[in-house]
């Protein structure tokens, strides 16, 4: 049987990797990619929703109790406001959708480093049952009771698995493939 402090020591070493793999990525984010995700994080806070809430809700509480020569003084038309709301419209859209696309290349490079990780266990359980079944021959164990056994034995290939999904999906699309067959 493991010791448990072993597991939790090696559990706290896969951890430390990953949070070491992360603060390296984080850290070698290029400038831009810093300023927009600055930006991002901003215009996705409280912060940045109460001072939204405050400076829009201003304008409107001064324009309903028609004190409209601060607002004008101000050069604060509801033209201009329009103007300003449009272009930041436009600027966190650009910023969403740039901010989108980095958290899709990082949801695909866990995807692989996931997949890989899920190859490897296959490969060695099906190691694991291979020596099993040695042993158990060896020591004169019947196995042939067990079902399925050579087949778990088998290796897996990535290869005929994504190439029998793909034949599924175009069998039966799922909402996330390719839609219905026309």
């Amino acid at each position: 049987m493991q010791n448990p402090v072993s597991t939790h020591t090696a559990v706290d070493k896969n951890i430390s990797a990953v949070n070491s793999h992360r603060k390296a990525s984080d850290e070698n984010r290029s400038a831009d990619q810093k300023v927009i995700d600055t930006v991002s994080e901003f215009f996705g806070s409280k912060t940045s929703l109460y001072l939204h809430l405050f400076f829009y809700g201003a304008f409107i509480w001064f324009r309903l109790l028609g004190s409209s020569s601060l607002i004008k003084e101000l050069g604060a038309t509801t033209e201009n406001l329009s103007s300003i709301a449009s272009l930041e419209a436009i600027f966190l859209t650009v910023f969403v959708l740039v901010n989108q696309s980095r958290m899709k290349s990082l949801e695909r490079k866990n995807m692989d480093l996931h997949l890989q990780m899920s190859m490897l266990a296959e490969h060695e359980v099906t190691r694991l049952a291979q020596m099993t079944d040695l042993i158990a021959k060896h020591l004169g164990v019947d196995t042939s009771h067990i079902k399925d056994l050579a087949a778990v034995k088998r290796d897996v290939s990535p290869t005929e698995i994504l190439q029998r999904l793909s034949a599924q999906e175009e069998e039966t699309p799922t909402t996330m493939g390719h839609g219905k067959k026309t």
